[in-house]
């Protein structure tokens, strides 16, 4: 069997869209540390992606907004208190669209009889809350 390579990197970046913009106000240190977002994943996922020739999936927003990388929605302390229609319209606009693109490139692929290896890129912080990891 063929194999086809795909490269995600769900927490590629620590932006916030404008309409969220005012909730991050009092977020703004956070956002830039590994809570805001993978530091140098996405530099990393890009090399590969150019090493390798495969595709590059990443994740447009903060995962502080919604985290990309689960298989259904999680929200952080700032968005969690925002109920339920807030929370589907962040899934609507941000957390749908992304995982739509990246199942559509792995049916496409399937479909034509290959196998996907699919690499999530992620960083590591050696320490976590206080902890040495």
């Amino acid at each position: 069997m063929h194999y086809d390579g795909l490269l995600t990197c769900e927490h590629a970046s620590n932006a916030v869209p404008r309409q969220f913009r005012s909730l991050f106000a009092k977020e703004s240190s956070l956002l830039k540390t590994h809570r805001g977002y993978d530091i140098g994943a996405k530099e990393y996922a890009s090399f590969l992606s150019k090493e390798t020739s495969w595709p590059l999936f990443c994740g447009d927003y903060s995962r502080l907004l919604v985290d990309l990388n689960r298989s259904s929605w999680i929200f952080s302390h700032v968005t969690r208190p925002l109920g339920t229609s807030i929370h589907q319209q962040i899934a609507l606009l941000y957390y749908d669209p992304f995982r739509a693109k990246v199942q559509q490139w792995v049916r496409q692929k399937v479909a034509s009889g290959s196998g996907v290896v699919h690499l999530s890129c992620h960083s590591f912080t050696p320490v976590l809350e206080n902890s040495v990891r």
